[in-house]
Formats: C-alpha cells, structure tokens, sequence
C-alpha cells in the first residue's frame, strides 16, 4: 500500500447529520494515521436547523463549529496542513469559506 500522508484530518457531517454518526469513518482512518490526528467537527441535528430554524444561523452555527475543529487542529499541529473530510451539504456549506482561506479544493461527487 502506498504510503498515506499524516496530516490532521477533520470529518465534516452531512446536513441533519451529527458528529457521532461518523465514528465509524474516524475509526476506519484511524487504521492509517493517529487517531488523534483525527476530529469529527462537532455538529449537532439543532446547529444543522437552527434555532428558531432559520438557513441564515443554521448555515454560521454550522460554519463556526467547523471552524473551530480545524483551529483546534491547527493549534495541537502547528504547520501541517488541515485535510478536511465533508459528506453531502456539511461540504457545499463549508465550501463557500474554504475558497476565500485555502489555496486548493478538491471535491469528489457522491455515488447514489
């Protein structure tokens, strides 16, 4: 198997979704970097719809939370680049802010 690249990586949940549903993934990545080089943003099914609902907070609560685990990334490993791991909308949404802060985005569409 071909060597895999040790930077940080944050799981960013799909909308509605939640971070704990993405466990699994985080302990499959876990077979091939540290897991404490791992972080699932900690996003709740509330930050996905707001409260009272509304897209406008929903999409800065969402933003922020991510936000806050790549930070947290960056402060435990100063230097290295962040991967970021998106599913469905949490990468549509988060989108919008990488462009204006990283220099490449790579994107690989859903099946199904």
């Amino acid at each position: 198997m071909k060597d895999v690249p040790q930077n940080p990586v944050v799981i960013i949940p799909g909308v509605l979704f939640w971070d704990s549903l993405y466990d699994i993934m985080k302990d499959a990545l876990a077979e091939y970097l540290p897991a404490q080089r791992i972080a699932v943003a900690p996003v709740s099914f509330v930050d996905w719809i707001g409260f009272p609902p509304s897209p406008e907070r929903s999409t800065n609560r969402v933003m922020k939370t991510v936000d806050g685990a790549v930070q947290e990334m960056q402060r435990k490993f100063p230097g290295e680049p962040v991967t970021l791991v998106a599913h469905s909308g949490g990468g549509s949404r988060w989108s919008i802010f990488l462009k204006n802060h990283f220099r490449e985005i790579f994107t690989i569409p859903g099946i199904g």
